[in-house]
């Protein structure tokens, strides 16, 4: 196997295998604490074939479906080595089988010996030809799907078919009450096969795509090596204890993450595929013509951040540019309104420290951060009409951030646009 293709492989495999093991024995804690401890001899010998089915045939799975798309991902076909890749999972089902055998011959000889010793290491062997039969046939799924090969970085024909039914998604969600969202659709996929699709609010209000998709609709379907197919740059914040979505997707292991743009507000733009890099997941974007459509379906979303289309695409187009509407200008203002403004901003600073202490030490001390949030928003309500005035920036997007200003485990967007609109609004005044 290709060197790339197999070091990629190899790494994903070792990252996702211990996840798995993991699942499967909580699930078994779990079980056992519910229902009480096995207590025969049999029940334990029972429970290790149980428990070997699920873990061989999760392993086999992901071993398979890693090997796939990193041959894929580096431009390599999957059918010079379809012998190769079912001999090694084939290897790693009899392993585990030969472990489930020790296993059983273990309680056996310590209690004298099992009423079916022989039925039960058959069982064993059937479970083995089963899952490696499996991973044959979907072996030859892959060779059927799989095209010419492609150069790294380049899209496939499902690639294609993804990026299209993610948009297709973001289509269908439907306006929510108060601030303007984003209309999101991500698609999760591994080997060509596609797992699920989501968009946002698609089974609760508010709920992110890459949420819906991955705990809604995936939660117990182990997506390590997969990739996600997202119309936006995955968000790197949220209110806790909600997770962002750039750590939900390192958290189960994905892959490869597909973008359609990035993210409108200049502030946090490029934030979640920087987080993706560091993690060492592939990042990509959608072609320009899917991009077109994504900017279309956000138009009023993106209409928040006046200097969104150059932030997002820089390079799309030579033609000139119409001159930006020219600002009002800057108000005079009497030496305590100023020191206000500077108050503000000396305010917002502190609170954002106090949140990174807080964050590092793992100790939230939510009465004194909502005392100083409470004591932050009617200074910056007050000042909202000169902010929006000095920085074009519609008065109601002004105190929708206002208001949507919180604690985070991260860098809250509200609040980080409030920051940047009263520093420009100081900085623009004679």
């Amino acid at each position: 196997m290709p060197e790339d293709a197999r070091t990629y492989a190899d790494t994903r495999f070792q990252i996702c295998a211990p996840e798995i093991r993991e699942g499967i024995e909580a699930e078994r804690a779990a079980l056992r604490q519910s229902a009480g401890p096995f207590g025969s001899p049999m029940a334990r010998a029972f429970e290790v074939i149980e428990d070997t089915k699920k873990l061989s045939k999760a392993l086999a799975q992901a071993r398979l479906d890693t090997v796939v798309d990193s041959l894929r991902r580096f431009g390599h076909s999957v059918r010079p080595y379809r012998d190769l890749i079912l001999n090694e999972v084939s290897a790693g089902v009899r392993a585990g089988g030969a472990s489930a055998q020790a296993e059983i011959e273990r309680v056996s000889l310590a209690v004298g010996g099992l009423p079916n010793t022989s039925g039960l290491l058959a069982d064993v062997n059937r479970t083995e030809a089963e899952i490696i039969a499996d991973a044959a046939r979907r072996l030859r799924l892959a060779e059927l799907e799989d095209g010419p090969p492609r150069a790294a970085g380049t899209s496939t024909s499902y690639d294609i078919a993804f990026m299209r039914l993610a948009v297709d998604e973001a289509a269908k969600c439907v306006p929510e009450t108060g601030r303007t969202r984003p209309r999101v659709g991500a698609v999760v996929a591994r080997g060509g096969v596609l797992l699920a699709s989501a968009h946002r609010g698609e089974l609760k209000r508010g709920e992110h795509a890459e949420y819906t998709v991955l705990e809604g609709k995936l939660e117990t379907t182990p997506v390590a090596g997969a990739t996600v197919y997202t119309t936006l740059e995955p968000c790197t914040s949220r209110n806790p204890p909600k997770m962002p979505c750039a750590e939900r997707l390192i958290e189960r292991k994905i892959a490869r993450v597909v973008i359609g743009i990035l993210d409108p507000n200049p502030e946090i733009s490029g934030r979640g595929q920087r987080r993706l890099r560091e993690a060492n997941i592939v990042t990509e974007f959608f072609p320009s013509d899917l991009m077109a459509e994504i900017e279309e379906l956000n138009r009023a979303f993106s209409a928040q951040f006046p200097s969104a289309g150059a932030a997002r695409r820089p390079l799309e187009t030579n033609a000139p540019s119409a001159a930006p509407a020219p600002l009002p200008p800057p108000p005079s203002l009497e030496p305590a309104e100023m020191r206000g403004l500077q108050s503000l901003l000396d305010q917002i600073a502190r609170f954002e420290e106090l949140m990174a202490g807080m964050r590092q030490r793992h100790e939230w001390d939510t009465p004194t951060m909502l005392t100083r949030l409470e004591a932050l928003r009617p200074v910056a309500s007050h000042a909202a009409p000169l902010l929006a005035q000095s920085t074009g920036i519609p008065e109601p997007t002004v105190r929708e951030w206002i208001r949507d200003a919180d604690y985070t485990d991260g860098p809250n967007e509200a609040l980080v646009a409030l920051r940047f609109v009263v520093k420009k609004t100081i900085d623009g005044l004679p």
